[in-house]
C-alpha cells in the first residue's frame, strides 16, 4: 500500500511538472507577430522604410496613425486615427499627436538609413480638424542600408523593469541636451533632465515633485471605471491575442518573461484587469518604478497640434539617442494626463512651456529590445 501510495505521488508531480512545462511553454514562450511589410502599389524598399518607422512609441502601443504614399511624386501624408484616440486618458488629443510626432521622427530615421533625403511640412487636412504631417523624399545614393541606424530603431523601447543606481554621467546628459539634429525643431521643443538622488539640490526637489503628482495621479486614474476599462481594452493576455491584434500592451512590454510572463496570463484577463487588485498592483509597481532610476527627462513644447507633434518628435529622437548610450526610458503620462496635477506640476518645476512629456530613465543589466508588435501595413498604409 505504501508502494503503492508513492507511486501515486510520483505521478501526480509528473503530471504537475509537465503541466508546469506545457503552460510555461504555452503561455511563457517567445511572442511572434508576422507582420505583413507588403501594401499594393508600394515599393517593397519604401514598405521597408515604413515598417521601422513604424517601430516609434505610441500610447499603449496603439500605433495611432494613417498614412498615405504617392510614390509617383515620392511624398507621404501621415494623419492621425482618430479611432485609436485614447478618449478617457486623452480627451483632448494631446498624446495623439505625440504619437503622431514619435512616429514621424522614426520614419526620417528609417528613410535617412535608406540613403533618403527628406523635408517635411505640417498642413491642415480637408476639413481643417486634425495637422497632417507632409514628407517628400528623394533617393541619394544606391542600395547600401545604415545598419547601424536600423539596430537602434530595433533595440529601442519602452522598459518598465528594475533599473540600476548607476547616475547618468552629466556630460552625456550634455550632448543628449543639446542635440544639434534637433535644433530645427529646439525651439518649439525643449528637454530638461532632473537626477533622481542629487544630495537634496533643486534637481533632486523637482524630481521628488514628478514623483509625488505621478504617483498621485496614478492613484486617482485608477479609482476610475473608465480608466480601468480603456486600459484593460489595450492589455493583451496570450500570445495569440498579440498575434491576432498586433497591437496593445503585451507581457514583454510589461517587462515579464517566462514564468513570470506565464503566471501573469495565466492569472489574469481583461475582466480581472477592470478590478482593485490589479488597479493596487499597478500602483505599487509604479512607486517602485519611480523611486528606482537615474532621473527624468521632461519635453515641453507649445499646447497645439503642430507643438504636439514637434514634441513627439523630440522625445523620438532623444530616445533613439538614449538607445545609444544604452540608456532605458518608460514615459509616465498619469500627471499630465489630469488637468490639475498637470497645471501642478508645471508650477513647481517652472519649465516656462507646457509639459508633454515625462520619461523614468536609468541604466539596466539587460537593455532588450523593441518587441515588435506591429500591424500589418496595409492596415494603415494606402497608396494614392
Amino acid at each position: 500500500m505504501l508502494k503503492r501510495a508513492v507511486r501515486t505521488i510520483g505521478l501526480i508531480l509528473v503530471i504537475f511538472l509537465l503541466g508546469g512545462g506545457i503552460a510555461m511553454f504555452s503561455f511563457g514562450g517567445k511572442v511572434n507577430v508576422n507582420t505583413d511589410k507588403s501594401v499594393p502599389g508600394v515599393s517593397t524598399e519604401i514598405c521597408d522604410v515604413l515598417y521601422y518607422g513604424g517601430l516609434a512609441a505610441s500610447s499603449h502601443n496603439t500605433q495611432c496613425w494613417q498614412v498615405a504614399v504617392d510614390e509617383a511624386n515620392r511624398e507621404l501624408l501621415i494623419n492621425v486615427d482618430r479611432d485609436r484616440q485614447l478618449l478617457f486618458a486623452d480627451a483632448e488629443g494631446r498624446e495623439l499627436y505625440i504619437s503622431l510626432g514619435c512616429y514621424v521622427e522614426n520614419l526620417l530615421q528609417a528613410f535617412e538609413a535608406y540613403g533618403y533625403s527628406t523635408a517635411i511640412n505640417y498642413l491642415p487636412d480637408e476639413d481643417k480638424q486634425n495637422i497632417v504631417v507632409h514628407i517628400r523624399y528623394t533617393k541619394n545614393n544606391g542600395d547600401a542600408v545604415n545598419q547601424e541606424i536600423i539596430e537602434t530603431i530595433k533595440r529601442r523601447h519602452a522598459d518598465k523593469s528594475e533599473f540600476n543606481s548607476k547616475a547618468i554621467d552629466s556630460e552625456v546628459v550634455k550632448a543628449l541636451l543639446e542635440d544639434e539634429h534637433m535644433t530645427s525643431i529646439s525651439s518649439s521643443a525643449r528637454v530638461m533632465y532632473f537626477a533622481n538622488k542629487s544630495d537634496g539640490n533643486e534637481m533632486q526637489k523637482y524630481a521628488d515633485s514628478i514623483k509625488s503628482i505621478s504617483l498621485a495621479a496614478m492613484n486617482r486614474q485608477c479609482q476610475e471605471d473608465a480608466y480601468r476599462q480603456e486600459l484593460s481594452s489595450w492589455l493583451r493576455f496570450s500570445n495569440k491575442e498579440v498575434e491576432e491584434k498586433q497591437d496593445g500592451i503585451s507581457a514583454e512590454m510589461m517587462g515579464m518573461s517566462g514564468i513570470i510572463k506565464a503566471i501573469y496570463y495565466l492569472g489574469f484577463n481583461h475582466e480581472k484587469a477592470m478590478g482593485d487588485s490589479f488597479a493596487n498592483q499597478g500602483i505599487a509597481l509604479a512607486e517602485k518604478q519611480l523611486d528606482n532610476c537615474s532621473g527624468f527627462f521632461v519635453v515641453t513644447s507649445e499646447d497645439n497640434p503642430a507643438g504636439w507633434i514637434n514634441a513627439g518628435r523630440r522625445t523620438q529622437h532623444l530616445w533613439y539617442h538614449c538607445t545609444e548610450y544604452f540608456i532605458a526610458m518608460q514615459p509616465f503620462s498619469a500627471a499630465l494626463e489630469l488637468q490639475d496635477t498637470r497645471q501642478s506640476l508645471q508650477q513647481q518645476i517652472e519649465t516656462g512651456r507646457p509639459l508633454q512629456m515625462i520619461l523614468r530613465a536609468g541604466y539596466v543589466d539587460n537593455y532588450g529590445e523593441n518587441q515588435k508588435v506591429r500591424r500589418d501595413l496595409k492596415e494603415y498604409v494606402k497608396a494614392k
